[in-house]
């Protein structure tokens, strides 16, 4: 990396970005969480590990995903927390093979699917269920059955190499599991979870952990004990837990080394009525909110949700900001001014109908222009049928999912963001970068920041459909060429060299 110095060094000891899950395809936080791993060490020697806690027998696969993809770099490593309780030494290359056939049993195979199922040749009596509905056709997992019980009694779970990982046991009068019992790749127990009945759910009610002679050394009540037993093995006397998961604030809170750094990465909006300051905070945000103090550092992506939380702690000194960062874009094709675009998943809190229907005010001063949103969701439906009742079908098309936002950006006039809260909107500054200005709901957090109303874009007032409607009109009344160009120059301070610089002076501080 150029200009290589001090500001470009990591401080001495391990550092960990600790998340919930790594998961094969992922949404914002997770391509946020590996964006910054890599720029923080390619082509440097820093180097860091992302941790996870959540339960994947086949995390190797994921791992291999993201290098085939180049999402990491050689200087970013994995570690699993039940991976890692389990042993490293007890890691397998070899494969598995099972076979279909049982010597005690008839098998039937299964119609639209690799599964059978096992009848003993004596009694005629379905004991048995296998399903091989893997890529590979490996075996994945079996079920066992009892006897005038109308559900598996067992489950078998088998890994990618064809290695028994956890067996988990049913009530005989409900499908809720008992226990799991977890196996290492030598067949040797070493965690079993206990389960009691809460009305027909299961409810977690002991941890049970055992060492590599499979003798019981920790019991815990719950999850968050465990990831805390955890954390307290892998930290070092000096380490740095950049959290980005906020189920995994308390169990990092309660890390006992008072040598280990705590840093929390903020993805959302804190608060239960998104755009109101004096409302409750979400549960979620709750610990790391009322043990502000015991953080090393919590970084916001916006001022905004930063002046709130200060005003809502008391608590300035270790609120910091650092914002995303993008790289700049070059301009590759032709602009089409009267296209309107949104990127955006299809969800009820993007309040996409808000925009449908500002468009059907808005085309019927400007029958010529067009609205194409990208993305997938669980709306599509109902925004299909909202497109066909405001008889827009032939201007307002729904696109699919895209990979090339830069493409879409740069295609159209504006883009238009009618999210209920944010935690920072990534698509505005990806629009601004691109030169495509942005009309967006005035809400917490992101839209204050990025948008300079009436230089590169303009912002409505939240929740009114009429005034959003107002500002696409104010838009296509603009010299759109003119405001574009102000986008690109109004992103420029969210460069990759200010994230960088900006991060590696925290690490080096706190």
């Amino acid at each position: 990396m150029k200009g290589s110095n001090i500001l470009r060094t990591f401080p001495e000891g391990k550092i960990f970005f600790v998340t919930s899950t790594l998961p094969y395809k992922f949404g914002g936080r997770t391509k946020s969480l590996l964006r910054r791993a890599k720029l923080l060490t390619e082509g440097t020697e820093n180097k860091l590990i992302l941790a996870t806690t959540n339960y994947n027998e086949n995390y190797d696969q994921v791992y291999a995903s993201y290098r085939k993809k180049n999402l990491v770099n050689e200087n970013i490593q994995f570690i699993n927390m039940y991976d890692d309780l389990k042993g490293t030494n007890s890691s397998s290359t070899k494969i598995k093979k099972h076979r279909i056939e049982e010597r005690r049993y008839i098998h039937v195979k299964e119609d639209n699917r690799e599964g059978y199922r096992y009848f003993d040749k004596k009694t005629g009596q379905y004991v048995m269920f296998k399903s091989f509905e893997t890529k590979n056709n490996q075996l994945k997992f079996i079920d066992y059955f009892k006897q005038g019980i109308p559900h598996r009694s067992m489950r078998e779970h088998y890994d990618s190499k064809g290695l028994l990982h956890k067996k988990t046991f049913y009530h005989d009068t409900i499908l809720e599991p008992y226990e799991e019992v977890f196996y290492n790749n030598k067949g040797q127990f070493y965690l079993n979870k206990l389960y009691t009945l809460n009305g027909n759910k299961s409810k977690l009610k002991q941890i049970f952990y055992y060492d590599r002679n499979m003798n019981r050394t920790h019991m815990f009540k719950t999850e968050k004990e465990l990831f805390t037993f955890w954390f307290n093995q892998v930290c070092d006397d000096k380490t740095y837990m950049v959290v980005d998961a906020r189920l995994l604030d308390r169990p990092v809170l309660n890390i006992k080394n008072i040598n280990v750094k705590k840093i929390f990465q903020l993805h959302n909006n804190h608060l239960s009525t998104p755009n109101d300051i004096h409302s409750n905070i979400k549960n979620s945000y709750k610990t790391l909110i009322n043990r502000s103090k015991e953080a090393d550092a919590i970084i916001c992506l916006t001022n905004e949700q930063a002046n709130d939380i200060e005003r809502l702690t008391g608590n300035k000194e270790n609120i910091k900001v650092i914002p995303h960062s993008i790289n700049p874009k070059k301009i590759s094709i032709d602009r089409d001014i009267k296209k309107i675009v949104v990127v955006s998943r299809l969800h009820p809190q993007k309040r996409l109908n808000h925009i449908i229907q500002a468009f059907s005010i808005f085309i019927k001063k400007h029958p010529d222009y067009t609205l194409e949103i990208y993305g997938m969701g669980e709306e599509e439906d109902k925004l299909k049928q909202l497109i066909s009742d405001l008889n827009l079908s032939d201007t307002c098309i729904l696109k699919g999912f895209t990979d090339k936002p830069d493409y879409v950006f740069q295609s159209g006039g504006f883009s238009v963001v009618s999210s209920e809260f944010e935690g920072f909107c990534l698509s505005i500054l990806e629009s601004l970068s691109n030169g495509c200005p942005v009309v967006s709901y005035d809400v917490k957090y992101g839209p204050k920041d990025l948008i300079k109303d009436g230089i590169n874009g303009y912002l409505a007032q939240d929740g009114d459909i009429e005034d959003l409607s107002m500002k696409m009109e104010m838009m296509a009344h603009s010299d759109l060429m003119k405001i574009s160009n102000e986008c690109i120059s109004s992103v420029k301070s969210y460069n990759d060299e200010t994230f960088i610089n900006k991060w590696i002076k925290l690490l080096n501080e706190v």
